[in-house]
Parts: C-alpha cells; structure tokens; sequence
C-alpha cells in the first residue's frame, strides 16, 4: 500500500509543502529541497502520454508553456519540424525533443558515454538537414546531407562536385597538414596501392624539381608501346603531344608520330618523313651549331655514319683522281655563252671552272642566283679558275665569257 504524506515545514514567513509519495518498498527520509520526492524500489514515474503534430504546435496543448515535460507516442509532421515518438519539453515557444528516445539517456554526454554500440548509437540528423559542428559559436565543420564533409565553408565548393572531402581556407596557404613522421620541405604526397598517403621526394612516381634517382631507362624497343617495358620515361600514354613549355609559351613539342617540333604545333607541307621539324618563321638562322669547325660561309656536310660537321665552301682538299672532265673548249669563244647545265649526283662534289687563256670573267648560278663569279671585264694575264661546292640533287648553270678556251671539271671532296 503506498504512503502518501505532506509535511509542512515553516521558515520565517515561508511556508514550503513537500509532498511524499512512498510505496513502502524503499523507505528513506525525505528530502527537504524537493517539492515531491517519490520513493520506490520496484515502479517509475510515467508522465503523461500525448500526441504531438509538429515542433512548433502546441497541440494538443493549448499554449507553449515553458517546462513542460510530454511523451509523444507518434510519428507526425515533416522536415525540420517532424515529431518522432520519445520525451519533448517545451522552451516556451516549441516542442525540443530529448536527446534519445528515452528521459533517462537523453544524450552523448560532454565527459563522453558508456555501453554504446556502433551498430546502434551515432550522432547526426535524421532528416535531410546538414550537421553542423561549432566552436565558440562559430561553423567549423559541417556534414552535408549528401555526405560531405565540408572544413571551412558551409556550402560546396566549385569543381569538386565529387569530392567527399573539401577545405576552404581562404586565401591562406597550408590547408592540410599532415605529419607521420615522412614529412619533408619539398615533397609530395603519394598514394600506395589501397590509397594510404605519405610524404615522398616523388622520385618513384614523378619527374622532380631537382631530379630524380634511382631511375632506369626504359628498355622498350623505339616505336613500341613503352609501358610494355620496363624503366622510367617522360610523355604521354595516351594519343596526344607531349608539350615543352617556359614562362606559359610552347617551346618544343613531340606529336603522336614522335616527331619533335620547335616553333610550329603542326608538321609543315613536304615534313611528313621528317623526325626534327624547325620552324623559325621569315628570319634566318633557324638552327645553330657550334663544334670548332663552324665559320662564315661553310657547308654542313656528314660522314658515313650521319656525324654532321661544317665544311668550308671553297675546299682545298679533294681527291685528284676523281676530276671528271663535264666541258671541254678547246676553240676560242668571245661573248657570254650558257656552257653548262649541272645536277650533283654524289653527295658532296667539287665543281670547278678554269679559263685559259685571257678570260673576261665566269660564274656559276643557282636558279639565278649567283654563287661564285669574277665580274665580266676583268682581264687576267694567264688563266683563273673558280670552284663551288654542290650539294647531291642541286641543280647550278655554269657560264663563261672569254676570248680563249675553258675547261669545266668536278671531284669529288675528300671528308
């Protein structure tokens, strides 16, 4: 049978009621400071039991009232203001729900809890709102509805429509910090196999400011697919250039058909064969090369094996033996008659003039162009003779005005 007694305690002009209610199960003294103090070793306290429709109506009361203690037994409303069952108090102007669907675990604690289980207890919204974590009442972090996680921003950033994971720090640079011990001025972070990152020089992954080492060339056969081989390598393995580029401006560029290009993104009519293409636009001296033998006028000229050297234009070395007679005057002419019309066959031939006799002068043309003369009207005592060297395919006209004979030869240079 329980006990149900009022004690009436009087202070000054205070008269303070505290009612008892004990059902003899655990009978203790009772406490002064409480306005009822139930007492019972085998029942609880069941409040009342309504029916909520939203957060923000008061039904079935007819006002907020702030203090007031409910358990809601249904599921109602939608949105941020959805009512779901468990204990709601009233701040006065809407229904707050209890952290858990029980009064006596209503929360996670601030000093952490106890007996929890992942598989049960999380922490997070159960509507399509976003979590939002704050310190010192301001955002710092904030778990989206559609699951990112956003540090620094409330909303998501541009481009990273499929990121998981975005930072916005501003303007200031070290958005993410990482130390494990592999941190270093200068490195990069790389991934493994499975996607766990550390810090490394970038030597076994990528090309570095200050080189790499511990590379090997790759061993694949030219023209071949190189990732069936093995070493390392710098370009593309997809169909597109590989570009070489300074102060944002294109400076070399090798196309899907390894072709190197300077100073054109195209191959030029007639290049197609070509491994090198130079393209230097109307300004001569497209390419330069020093070797100790360059010097004004000379002729790049190549051994058997392709080593290319300059060569003077007017050689003093050539084989004797192989002087080949083209032209052969052996009556006296006097007025300026085209002799000859010559095309190199060899690679690199010595072509020559000699007058005998008084000469008034000779020249050799390519296309118009002259390329080695003495001007008409000078006289000589004896003879003179000119020389020019003519590359294999290049076509020259040999022409002579005189008042004697003239003899028209070529040899072969000696390399």
């Amino acid at each position: 049978m329980a006990l149900l007694a009022f004690t009436v305690l009087q202070a000054q002009d205070q008269v303070i009621h505290t009612l008892k209610v004990d059902d003899g199960t655990n009978s203790t003294v009772f406490n002064t400071n409480a306005l009822i103090d139930m007492q019972s070793a085998t029942r609880g306290l069941l409040l009342p039991r309504v029916q909520l429709i939203s957060t923000t109506s008061a039904s079935p009361l007819s006002n907020h009232t702030a203090g007031m203690i409910v358990y809601n037994t249904v599921s109602a409303g939608s949105g941020g203001t959805a009512v779901s069952p468990g204990y709601y108090y009233n701040d006065g102007m809407e229904w707050v729900r209890q952290g858990g669907s029980s009064i006596i675990d209503p929360a996670w604690t601030i000093t952490g809890n106890t007996g929890t289980s992942v598989a049960s207890n999380w922490i997070g919204t159960n509507d399509a709102a976003d979590f939002v974590t704050k310190t010192n009442g301001t955002e710092r972090l904030r778990v989206t509805s559609g699951g990112k996680l956003l540090v620094g921003t409330a909303t998501s950033l541009t481009g990273g429509a499929n990121a998981a994971v975005q930072i916005n720090n501003g303007s200031t640079n070290g958005a993410l910090q990482i130390v494990d011990g592999t941190q270093g001025a200068g490195k990069i972070l790389t991934s493994d196999a499975n996607g766990v990152a550390t810090w490394t020089d970038g030597s076994g992954t990528a090309w570095t400011l200050k080189g790499n080492s511990g590379t090997t060339a790759n061993n694949a056969a030219y023209g071949s697919s190189l990732t069936a081989g093995t070493g390392n390598w710098l370009g593309t393995i997809n169909s597109a250039d590989l570009i070489v580029a300074a102060n944002n401006k294109e400076g070399l560029r090798v196309n899907t058909a390894q072709q190197v290009l300077i100073g054109t993104t195209t191959v030029p009519t007639g290049g197609t064969t070509a491994k090198v293409i130079v393209n230097n636009g109307a300004t001569a001296g497209a390419i330069q090369l020093k070797d100790g033998t360059q010097a004004t006028g000379k002729y790049l000229t190549s051994d058997a094996n392709g080593l290319g050297t300059w060569t003077s234009m007017n050689p003093t070395t050539y084989s004797t033996a192989s002087w080949t007679t083209l032209k052969n005057i052996s009556t006296t002419i006097s007025s300026v008659t085209e002799v000859l019309t010559y095309t190199a066959s060899a690679s690199l031939e010595y072509l020559a003039v000699t007058v005998i006799g008084t000469p008034y002068g000779f020249y050799i043309d390519n296309n118009g162009t002259r390329m080695r003369g003495i001007s008409p009207g000078t006289t000589f005592a004896t003879w003179a003779s000119g020389a020019i060297i003519v590359p294999k395919g290049m076509t020259v006209t040999v022409g002579v005005q005189c008042g004697s004979r003239y003899l028209i030869q070529k040899a072969i240079l000696l390399q």
